[in-house]
């Protein structure tokens, strides 16, 4: 049987490469440690024996892995000031009595995940391995990913920007593009265009530790929202004489103004959120993705697939490839335990959601699956996010066949805010992506990852390998990023055939 394990052939950029697998005849000697004949110099590739076509396969089987060897042995109190209030199309004049200690350290809130990167290390000599124990060889396959597409083509056709969500779209690109990581949108649930107010805690971040900024800031985001209902409470009441409202009740008077019918302020309490901004996130997101979409794009080439699709980790994870979710989701494509089981190896070795590669074909067949099933993009990618079943049996509920009957119709429990403007954020990541690369079109694009294939015969030590790679501990660990912490610290071997 046989194992790929992904090398460093060129760092253009440095960042992640990936660990995947083929098929190949059993091996009857596995449990032995092979021999590596690694490149010479300037050399792309070795070719004895050649190595297995790359596939990736939905059949979760796995050998038994064998076991290595066991592994050696209180200040006073001042009021804080109120959260400045940011321009917006309704702004309400909030309060918040919230104590921040006068000798509290300041500090800047916690910046989003980014993944770090590290030089490449010189490729491995003969002199720099210790391969006494080896008795086969490895192959090397250079992958080096063509140019990316244009995702435009076909876009208007793919994916339709309905009139009914055109105001969410609109809404969802400003909390990628404008709206600060330290700024709050007020907004009903309902009607997520619809925007109360913006809290603005940018000034007061400065001087405050992040725990201190996280509890200040929800004390104030729950004032704002009591305030609203209030408001509306107050609008319903003077509804039939809107001459007697003070400024801020009129101005959510005008706001509901193309909502129908006299219950629409009471139907509208306790439907407030808080919307944090994601620009800064967002800005570091594309910058990320420069380094993996041109491989992404031909991953969803190779199926058949609008390669617009591989932007959905905008709106999924910000391309954070360590991201992880409190459902349990992780990497890029933010795969649930039991969806990964069916398009990934997820076990006691490997979790390939955290490999951006491989969980990338996944994520491509994943879609593909359920556009397979529902016969429209629209209702694919919201599938992606609320599951394929529920949207399917939402659908039979109301006998609808789009996105927009479900938007219009559906009343179903489950099928909630997120699953009600997963489409529009979509589109709207896929604009702010546009204006990105408009701004930034002067700029030399960054080069992709150029990275090995190694095919290895039986079961190999981690550390074997990457000494062989000749990549230092955490370039290689960024490389192959799937396995499990017991196979890097060498109590369980890199098993061979993996799928």
């Amino acid at each position: 049987m046989s194992s790929h394990i992904s090398c460093l052939a060129a760092f253009a950029v440095l960042g992640l490469g990936f660990c995947t697998a083929a098929n190949a005849a059993p091996d009857t000697t596995a449990g032995t440690v092979p021999s590596v004949t690694t490149p010479a110099a300037n050399a792309t590739t070795v070719t004895t024996p050649a190595p297995a076509a790359l596939t990736l396969k939905s059949d979760t089987s796995l050998p038994a892995p064998t076991p290595a060897p066991p592994a050696a042995a209180s200040a006073d109190q001042n009021s804080a000031p109120a959260p400045a209030i940011a321009a917006a199309p309704t702004t309400l004049a909030l309060k918040p009595e919230v104590k921040l200690p006068a000798n509290s350290t300041a500090a800047q809130p916690a910046a989003d995940p980014v993944v770090s990167t590290a030089a490449a290390a010189a490729p491995a000599t003969a002199d720099t391995v210790d391969d006494s124990d080896d008795t086969s060889e490895l192959s090397v396959i250079t992958i080096d990913p063509p140019a990316a597409q244009d995702p435009t083509l076909g876009e208007a056709r793919d994916f339709p920007r309905y009139p009914l969500i055109k105001p969410a779209v609109a809404f969802w690109t400003k909390v990628f593009s404008e709206y600060s990581k330290d700024q709050s949108v007020i907004q009903s649930s309902v009607y997520p265009q619809k925007i109360f107010t913006v809290l603005d805690f940018r000034d007061v971040a400065a001087r405050m530790s992040p725990e201190e900024l996280s509890k200040y800031r929800a004390r104030a985001e729950s004032q704002a929202k009591e305030q609203v209902n209030d408001l509306l409470k107050q609008v319903n009441a003077l509804q039939k004489t809107p001459e007697k409202m003070n400024s801020d009740q009129r101005k959510v008077y005008d706001l509901f103004s193309d909502v129908p019918g006299d219950q629409r302020f009471l139907d509208a309490v306790d439907t407030f959120r808080a919307q944090r901004g994601l620009k800064e996130r967002t800005e570091e997101a594309l910058n990320t993705s420069e380094k993996y979409l041109p491989s992404m794009e031909t991953t969803f080439h190779k199926y058949d697939l609008p390669v617009t699709l591989t932007r959905l980790p905008l709106v999924e994870s910000s391309f954070n490839v360590d991201a992880y979710s409190k459902a349990g989701a992780a990497g890029l494509w933010q795969f649930i335990p039991s969806s990964a089981r069916i398009y990934m190896r997820l076990n006691n070795i490997v979790d390939d959601r955290r490999d951006p590669w491989t969980s990338t074909d996944a994520a491509a067949r994943h879609l593909r699956d359920d556009y397979a099933a529902l016969h429209d993009w629209p209702l694919a990618i919201t599938a992606y996010n609320h599951g394929r079943g529920g949207i399917a049996r939402a659908l039979t509920a109301i006998n609808g066949s789009t996105l927009v009957d479900l938007l219009k119709r559906s009343n179903a429990p489950r099928f909630g805010f997120a699953g009600r403007n997963y489409y529009a954020e979509f589109l709207a990541a896929t604009d702010v992506e546009r204006a990105y690369k408009k701004r930034n079109a002067d700029e030399v694009r960054k080069e992709t990852l150029r990275f090995d294939i190694v095919e290895t015969q039986h079961y190999v030590p981690y550390e074997t390998l990457r000494k062989l790679c000749g990549a230092s501990d955490d370039v290689f660990r960024r490389l192959n990023p799937a396995y499990r912490p017991e196979v890097i610290e060498g109590k369980m071997y890199v098993p061979p055939g993996h799928p």
